[in-house]
């Protein structure tokens, strides 16, 4: 049982016109079984099908979504401004391919003790079904993350549960969108000595990776530099 803690719940939303609305009602419908008080942002970023009309009549139809849009597909940036639109104590975000009401419930019970709590995809007792060379990406991505940011988290991209009051100022801090801005985030809150746990998660795909592995993984670690210079540079400032 999820206790009376608020949160914003932000999905960053992306051509997805055939998942969105059935991921949405299951969403909603398993919160109020737990009892949550919450608002679901679901943050459309450049979408070129039907997804941006959807969302738009998800939030007419239930004061519990809020929908705010932007320009350009931008996983980070989605997040990111889903983030600082969240009005409640506690702000977490999901994928419409990944809802995890466990995870929730385990990072809001958490919460007590910790600033931000990470959705791992690879300590024990997590579970990836992915691909294996969407896996081998991942890992290789994040082993370079924590070498260059000395992450205390073996993951820090994907589902998360945050304290709105520690983490805001960070989130108006992060400069970088993309997949690079869940590692800028979480570099920002162990630099600024905030406490950060992960739990064990399960994934596993519901639909095909949109951008190829080798062209995620390229972007990926080019950004990782650009950021690890970008911190050196506001370190020594």
């Amino acid at each position: 049982m999820i206790g009376p803690t608020s949160v914003s719940i932000t999905i960053p939303v992306y051509n997805e016109e055939q998942l969105l609305a059935d991921v949405v009602h299951e969403l909603l419908a398993a919160l109020q079984r737990n009892g949550v008080t919450f608002e679901v942002i679901l943050a459309e970023n450049g979408s070129t099908d039907s997804t941006s009309r959807i969302v738009d009549e998800l939030a007419q139809r239930d004061h519990r979504i809020r929908a705010i849009h932007l320009p350009s597909p931008d996983y980070g940036q989605a997040i990111r401004q889903g983030f600082l639109a969240g009005s409640a104590d506690c702000l977490a975000n999901f994928s419409v391919d990944w809802v995890d009401i466990g995870f929730l419930q385990a990072g809001l019970a958490k919460l007590d003790q910790f600033d931000i709590v990470v959705g791992s995809k690879s300590i024990a007792r997590s579970s990836d079904q992915r691909p294996l060379i969407r896996r081998l990406g991942g890992f290789l991505f994040h082993g370079l993350a924590r070498v260059l940011f000395s992450l205390p988290v073996s993951d820090a991209h994907g589902i998360k549960v945050l304290r709105r009051d520690k983490v805001v100022r960070l989130v108006e801090k992060c400069r970088f969108g993309g997949q690079v801005f869940d590692t800028e985030l979480v570099a920002r809150a162990h630099q600024a000595g905030l406490a950060i746990c992960e739990v064990p998660v399960h994934v596993e795909e519901k639909r095909p990776s949109r951008v190829g592995v080798l062209t995620r993984a390229w972007q990926g670690l080019a950004q990782l530099v650009k950021l690890r210079i970008v911190l050196w540079q506001e370190e020594i400032r």
